[in-house]
């Protein structure tokens, strides 16, 4: 059993020795770990990048020594990803990418000369497949100066170079580059941030979508304890738990042995040499074909950090379900914020519906055949709690449903309720609001009051487009502000109060204004488990082994059909077409 963290008092967040007191500032001037840099103005802000680490491809990382080779005015190369970036790039002319590309963009209240700054540390989305510190939205200028707190935007290897090594490589057992990246990255902060007038002591993590799946998994990362001080969690999609070592091994398996795409490579060092270009069409190979042929990985997230492992030893949620003694985190320490969004489904649901489209039982049917399986499909249907909608946009809408449901809305609450009957004090909240991002502006999310996936990242950093409702931004900063600032969420306005052990729908907080949705009761979890019930349970073997073995026995996913019950949430591409949709479900 992990060793649970004891020294730490309930109140860090607001106590704590102060760091040394800092060196005179010259403008945006700073001595970061014995290097001279200078950044620039942005806003009303001090901006500075730099570089938190340095790894050789499938490496664990080393904390840098310098900062040669990148010029702390300018935003850094992104991290290798083989899709457009679907963020959006915040820059005229979109960053490089490089595989030196473990940066950190660190923002800081012009003119403060204190030394007691509450620390915000955001962990991009992107599906562990791309992001990076320049994505729109992702400014921390207005946050920093306005909130007085320090700001710090990093990025993680994503993808196959963040997550799946060749079974050759002597870090094989463990493949989790891209957590090891963001734990090194909290190391450096806690080292350094004195530099720029920020508390080690005071350090909260956040991130959204694979982001805030990234930072859930330091639950469990025993190296992480310690380095935060509060977590805010939004948009997870806690359906989805750690991968299992059957189901990295599945993945290896598509992404090296198959010659014509990595040129006959068989040791280590040939792996190391090949090109990116040629890497990130292996990776895109990987995406397309992973869900049809390794049986725990979903479309939604095909890589992510593997469990029982030594950075990981036990997937997170199956430790706070069934024995939380075994997470590493010491929950009574450390206060924690989760959200989800009235809609997140949608910007799903309208690729593969792009128009309205009608309700239609057998189309619906086919539909959750596909995303859940047969036998998790027939359960959701047999329950009569997620009938087929009529109307002109029926289909869409009553998917958006079950979907928000299953991955987000109600694994949330329920996540929320064992945390706090675990010890954490935990805020639980639902975005009525936000402001419409780079992707999900199609025909559904774009609709009055339909609020999707994305919508939370402009009000969090205050950094929406020209006419944004400045009024919500000010009402998600207050909130945000207090909680790094205190570890409480509280506002005049609108109180936060914690989320229990038997919190209710009703006690779910609305961000914004609106209908807030209901989960059913004893469904989701029990009678249709999610996916980290199915494929992220199993401990057996010996922890770091790369031969530890899948709960789940590997069958063939060919497109448009379910050989096995344990298919993976949205999991199965399905030909709609066949039955009349025109669209692909993938």
């Amino acid at each position: 059993m992990l060793k649970l963290l004891t020294t730490l008092l309930a109140t860090s967040m607001v106590a704590s020795a102060s760091p040394a007191a800092l060196r005179p500032r010259d403008g945006c001037s700073i001595t970061w770990n014995g290097t001279a840099i200078t950044g620039t103005m942005d806003g009303a802000a001090c901006r500075y990048t730099i570089r938190y680490g340095t790894a050789k491809r499938w490496e664990y990382p080393v904390a840098a020594t310098n900062q040669s080779g990148q010029d702390a005015a300018n935003f850094p190369s992104m991290c290798p990803q083989p899709v457009a970036d679907e963020l959006e790039s915040a820059l005229s002319t979109p960053a490089a990418q490089s595989e030196d590309c473990l940066f950190t963009t660190i923002y800081t209240p012009v003119g403060s000369n204190s030394t007691d700054l509450p620390v915000f540390v955001w962990h991009h989305g992107g599906d562990y497949v791309e992001g990076s510190e320049s994505d729109k939205g992702l400014n921390g200028s207005a946050l920093a100066s306005e909130s007085s707190m320090i700001v710090a935007v990093m990025q993680y290897r994503v993808g196959l170079l963040g997550f799946v090594p060749p079974s050759v490589a002597p870090t094989s057992a463990d493949p989790n580059f891209g957590l090891r990246d963001a734990i090194l990255h909290l190391e450096v902060i806690r080292d350094n941030v004195a530099a720029v007038g920020g508390n080690s002591s005071r350090v909260t993590v956040g991130g959204q979508s694979a982001g805030a799946s990234l930072i859930r998994t330091m639950w469990g990362a025993p190296a992480a304890q310690g380095l935060f001080h509060g977590m805010i969690i939004q948009s997870d999609p806690m359906n989805f738990g750690t991968q299992s070592a059957a189901d990295e091994a599945g993945l290896q398996t598509l992404a090296f042995t198959n010659a014509t795409l990595t040129g006959n490579c068989t040791t280590f060092e040939c792996f190391q040499n090949i090109s990116i270009t040629d890497m990130m069409t292996i990776e895109t190979y990987v995406i397309s074909k992973a869900f049809a042929n390794v049986t725990g990985v979903p479309i939604g997230e095909t890589f992510r950090p593997q469990y029982y492992t030594e950075s990981l030893p036990h997937d997170p949620f199956n430790s706070l379900f069934n024995n939380a003694s075994n997470l590493a985190i010491n929950l009574t320490t450390v206060p924690i914020m989760i959200t989800s969004i009235k809609n997140e489904s949608g910007y799903l649901i309208e690729e593969f519906f792009s128009s309205a489209t009608a309700g239609n039982e057998a189309l619906y049917d086919y539909a959750l055949q596909s995303l859940f399986g047969d036998e998790r499909a027939a359960i959701v249907n047999a329950s009569g709690l997620y009938p087929v909608i009529n109307g002109t946009d029926g289909l869409r809408q009553a998917l958006e449903i079950v979907v928000t449901d299953a991955a987000w809305r109600c694994v949330t609450r329920e996540t929320a309720r064992r945390l706090a009957g675990a010890g954490a004090t935990v805020y639980l909240g639902e975005w009525l609001e936000g402001i419409r991002y780079t992707f999900g502006n199609g025909s559904y999310c774009t609709q009055d009051g339909v609020w999707c996936h994305g919508t939370d990242v402009y009000p969090t950093f205050s950094d929406g487009p020209a006419g944004s409702n400045t009024t919500f931004e000010t009402l998600v900063r207050n909130y945000w502000t207090s909680f790094i600032t205190t570890g409480s969420p509280a506002s005049d306005a609108q109180p936060w109060t914690a989320f229990t052990a038997n919190g209710t729908d009703a006690d779910v907080h609305a961000i914004g204004d609106g209908p807030m949705a209901t989960c059913p009761a004893d469904f989701w979890g029990t009678k249709v488990q999610w996916d980290w019930m199915l494929y992220s349970s199993n401990e057996t073997g010996t922890i770091g082994s790369a031969t530890t073995s899948s709960a789940t026995t590997a069958t063939s996913k060919s497109a448009g059909t379910v050989n096995t019950v344990k298919v993976p949430f949205i999991g199965v591409a399905v030909a709609i077409a066949a039955v009349g949709c025109g669209a692909l479900l993938v």
